[in-house]
């Protein structure tokens, strides 16, 4: 049951209130003075308080400024017999959530106190999504440890913070717009919302629509004004993605926007102003549109004042490991199925393809095996895609890289192992005392590193 404080100086009024209430199921506490009022406050928990604004003594603007001190989420509706509204509207300033003019319909108050606990509980809610999203979508969270995935991680800590316009680029699949929400969601504007439009994905006769609105009678249908992406975003984020298969009319007017911050919506001639950090994306080379004249120069300029660059899965392959146990976890859990893990063979089949559809091919692989293997706990490698399982070794056998990054050695050093182990092993039909003179090892040794190199097979 709700309860609810009710503080007037008139009795008639106090107790027509009380009565209102208590019919429509409301516990009601009432006082005829701010100061009692405060007094019963500081005893009990109460949903809302309704008070009176002329009050004896404390009145009742002193009376809400005491309240939202002490318990900020506390409902306030104030009531006012001015015949002007200005002590309200000041009331509202100081954070009351509605207010009732003398004389006013006592049948309405339940009514109104119901709206906006409602309101309350709404944003309530998005305040705890928007902080569960914070946590999930938090840079630290993507995972990776490749020194090029650490290059973007530092990246995002120094600019997240700021305004600054930034441009992701990478293969698809690669997670740009994981990046997007990771900025978003810690930056100053991670309580505004992050709006998303691949641009790519919609004809250029909707996409103006899309991105900047119209107004009724635009055209044949619009009987409604609507609102665009842009104006969504207002006090957030707008995430234009794949911005470089954009076609260069819309190129010309996305360009004024993110000059002059105000546009138009189409069919319109009011100018509507916006507060909105741009993060754009795309999988396309816009140095080399530039050069074929499919890309503007001067927005391109305008978009990347900062950029930051997803390497392709082949190029930080000691986060594949990391990446399919995180994907075979989440999927098992969804699935209701019980833990499982992938072979060794399975691994190292993983680790040597090139995977052209990156993060998001091996996340449909791990789903597919996770399918296949049925009630089985292990992976195997024929529960994986056809072209992973023809992966061979002589395809990496020889193809070393130093990216400018640097590498993880260990890791590098623990596969190059497990390749000639395995090559070795295939000479002389796995026997392992013959595989053991071929490296130049004692058999016992090469029995203690099939044990601990996690890409071979025991």
């Amino acid at each position: 049951m709700k309860r609810v404080l009710v503080i007037d100086d008139d009795p008639a009024i106090l107790d027509s209130l009380t009565e209102a209430l208590e019919m429509e199921e409301f516990s009601v506490v009432s006082c005829e003075s701010g100061e009692k009022a405060l007094e019963a406050f500081g005893k009990d928990i109460f949903d809302a308080v309704i008070t009176d604004l002329d009050l004896p003594g404390i009145n009742g603007m002193q009376v809400l400024q005491e309240i939202l001190t002490l318990d900020p989420h506390t409902i306030v509706i104030i009531i006012t017999g001015h015949a002007s509204i200005e002590t309200a509207i000041e009331a509202l300033r100081l954070g009351a959530d509605d207010y009732l003019r003398k004389p006013f319909n006592m049948a309405e108050v339940p009514i109104i106190i119901e709206k906006v606990l409602k309101m309350k509980a709404l944003e309530r809610d998005n305040r705890s999504m928007k902080e569960e999203l914070r946590k999930i979508y938090g840079y630290k969270n993507i995972i990776g440890k490749s020194p090029k995935m650490k290059q973007v991680f530092e990246t995002i800590a120094l600019v997240a913070e700021s305004d600054a316009t930034i441009l992701i680029t990478g293969d698809s699949g690669t997670g740009k717009e994981l990046i997007a929400k990771a900025i978003h969601y810690n930056s100053a504007r991670k309580k505004g919302p992050l709006v998303s439009i691949n641009t790519s994905a919609i004809p250029d006769t909707l996409l103006e629509d899309e991105l900047f609105g119209h107004d009724k009678g635009a055209f044949t249908g619009a009987s409604n004004a609507k609102p665009g992406r842009f104006e969504r975003a207002h006090g957030g984020t707008l995430f234009l993605d794949e911005i470089g298969y954009m076609s260069p009319s819309l190129q010309v007017k996305l360009l004024r926007v993110l000059q002059e911050r105000e546009f138009e919506r189409v069919g319109g001639t009011k100018t509507i102003k916006v507060d909105v950090r741009i993060i754009a994306a795309t999988s396309a080379n816009l140095e080399q549109a530039i050069q074929e004249k499919k890309f503007r120069q001067d927005l391109y300029y305008r978009i990347n004042v900062v950029q930051i660059r997803l390497p392709p899965l082949r190029e930080r392959r000691e986060d594949i490991p990391l990446l399919a146990n995180f994907f075979i976890k989440k999927l098992a859990q969804e699935r209701g199925l019980a833990k499982k893990e992938l072979s060794k063979e399975s691994m190292r089949l993983l680790f040597h393809y090139d995977w052209p559809g990156n993060i998001r091919e091996l996340e449909n692989c791990i789903e597919r095996a996770i399918l296949l293997s049925g009630q089985k706990q292990l992976i195997l490698p024929e529960h994986l895609n056809e072209p992973i399982q023809e992966t061979t070794l002589a395809e990496n056998q020889h193809h070393f890289e130093i990216p400018e990054q640097g590498i993880d050695l260990k890791n590098v050093v623990c596969h190059v192992e497990a390749n000639y182990i395995q090559i070795a092993l295939q000479k002389v039909s796995g026997v392992k005392s013959n595989a053991a003179k071929i490296l130049g090892i004692k058999r016992t040794t090469l029995i203690e590193k099939i044990k601990k190199n996690p890409f071979l097979s025991d």
